[in-house]
């Protein structure tokens, strides 16, 4: 069934990012089994692959680079939440 406006795929698309969402935000993959329904742990295991947000955060952290300050710091820093100066 297709409705205007809207793909057919969207509730899968909404499951998959319920389930991206999850992972990122540090919850266990038997958190994740037990929310998405998953009879196997390897298809909930899949969602922890997936968080490239979460990935990027944590490199970025340990970054030795990011620690160094410079002219245009500030500048980034303002982007990353969304202010422009």
């Amino acid at each position: 069934m297709f409705v205007i406006g809207f793909p057919e795929d969207l509730p899968h698309a909404l499951r998959h990012l319920f389930g991206a969402e999850l992972a990122e935000s540090d919850a266990s993959t038997l958190q994740i089994q037990a929310l998405m329904g998953h009879v196997d742990l390897k298809t909930s295991a899949i969602y922890t692959h997936i968080a490239i947000r979460k990935m990027t955060s944590v490199l970025d952290s340990g970054n030795p680079l990011s620690k160094i300050q410079t002219p245009v710091s500030a500048l980034l820093r303002e982007l990353k939440n969304g202010r422009v100066l």
